[in-house]
């Protein structure tokens, strides 16, 4: 089997949901503790930032995530 073959490893992903935008965090390879979600979104480690609502549809993306 190759690696191209081999089934994806599960992601976890941290989406913070606000008011006003919906903010993601890098994706993990196993299940964060709170208090590591907790420790993530304090450092302000996003990756992508989406409007929730309003006339702003501007969609952030760091260059982290690429």
């Amino acid at each position: 089997m190759t690696e191209r073959d081999k089934p994806a490893e599960p992601r976890f992903s941290i989406t913070a949901v606000t008011a006003t935008q919906n903010i993601g965090f890098a994706a993990r390879d196993r299940l964060p503790s709170p208090q590591r979600v907790m420790e993530i979104v304090a450092a302000n480690r996003r990756v992508t930032a989406v409007p929730t609502w309003g006339k702003n549809k501007t969609n952030s993306i760091t260059s982290d995530a690429l």
